[in-house]
């Protein structure tokens, strides 16, 4: 199986900034995934505790959809979790034109 990291650096038609943002997205759903196995909740019991639709949250976890940031949160609330806004490691990551 081949895995993102050996498809990345193949991939000429998206940019190096949507990369990354389809990195973000594959991260914080994978901790997703892992809170929710974690806690012992299937995705119907996760529908029913933060609201959506079981299959939006198998179309997320399938990597087939991005969340809305209001989806997001739904998710993380059920899950006792928090969204939290860290500084890069990077200390140019937030200037313009890094």
């Amino acid at each position: 199986m081949r895995t993102w990291s050996d498809v990345r650096g193949k991939i000429k038609s998206i940019t190096d900034e949507e990369k990354s943002e389809i990195e973000l997205s594959a991260r914080l759903i994978g901790q997703l995934i892992t809170r929710r196995e974690e806690l012992g909740l299937s995705q119907r019991q996760l529908s029913i505790k933060s609201g959506l639709q079981q299959a939006a949250i198998a179309r997320l976890e399938s990597y087939n959809a991005i969340p809305r940031i209001d989806t997001f949160a739904r998710l993380t609330k059920s899950l006792g979790l928090e969204i939290q806004l860290v500084a890069a490691t990077n200390a140019n990551s937030g200037k313009a034109g890094s």
